[in-house]
């Protein structure tokens, strides 16, 4: 698992300091007072695009990678050791359903995010035209408990659809059923789901930070001149290598929850163990 996450992100994260750099050395004539607008615009456009397609490069590559280690984790489950070749002849007819759960998940993320700004800011945009203190404090308050209830709402959505992609991988599903299959296997499931995926992300962000420690050491020790864009290609580069740490583990996280709640609602052990015998 490691090692394939490792080898995916691995090419990603040198695709993405080619890129990074490119985009570097052709900012620079940004900072040029003498520069024509016409000049600077090429120039910023064209880098941010490619900045941006490497990017997504590396959100879908993660996405896909996320499917295959989730087989991969469902074979183990077996005491089977997969081949790379084996693993993406069982999720290659998956991956597209894959990528467009992870963007319909995405769009509905959005709106939800949408209709909570534009109520908020219309409750701001009242407290100011109010001009009335009680009626401001009162505003503010509301704007408070908005958000508030987003954040809740986020860490409840993420849990009651968290496990769309293993339904969607190893159920060999559609997107808009893995996601039902999500919402009925995460009822009553919810607090242990949330707890052991809150602490699967605090593992991660705590890792995450002590990686990205000498990235801060080799910064404190750099020339000023040089610190800026050498510190944004090596943090940039480091960050795409910690995903290949992360992901697996995040990835046998869901996985693992998926098949433990699974076992809880369905008995799928007594048939795992079947599987098991049988192989």
């Amino acid at each position: 698992m490691f090692g394939l996450s490792l080898l995916v992100m691995g090419v990603l994260a040198v695709i993405e300091a080619v890129v990074l750099a490119i985009f570097l050395d052709e900012a620079m004539p940004l900072l040029d007072p003498t520069a024509s607008p016409e000049a600077l615009a090429t120039v910023g456009v064209g880098s941010m695009l490619g900045y941006l397609t490497a990017t997504l490069a590396i959100s879908f590559a993660s996405v896909v990678l996320t499917g295959l280690l989730i087989i991969s984790v469902s074979q183990s489950v077996l005491g089977r050791v997969i081949s790379v070749q084996d693993l993406w002849t069982q999720a290659k007819s998956q991956v597209w359903r894959l990528i467009g759960l992870t963007l319909l998940l995405g769009l509905i993320s959005i709106a939800v995010a949408a209709v909570l700004t534009l109520v908020l800011a219309l409750l701001i945009g009242g407290a100011i035209a109010s001009g009335n203190d009680g009626s401001a404090g009162v505003m503010v308050v509301l704007a408070l408990l908005l958000m508030l209830a987003t954040a809740v709402l986020a860490v409840f959505l993420s849990v009651r659809l968290g496990l769309a992609a293993p339904a969607l991988m190893l159920e060999k599903t559609g997107v808009l059923t893995s996601i039902k299959r999500s919402w009925s296997l995460t009822s009553r499931n919810f607090w242990r789901i949330f707890g052991v995926l809150a602490l699967a992300v605090i593992i991660v962000a705590v890792l995450s930070s002590i990686l990205m420690i000498p990235v801060a050491i080799i910064t404190a020790l750099m020339p000023t001149s040089a610190v800026s864009g050498a510190a944004l290609l090596v943090s940039t580069v480091l960050s795409v290598l910690i995903s290949a740490l992360t992901t697996p583990f995040l990835s046998a996280v869901l996985a693992l929850v998926y098949i433990d709640v699974r076992m809880r609602k369905e008995g799928l052990d007594v048939e795992l163990a079947r599987a098991a015998e049988a192989a």
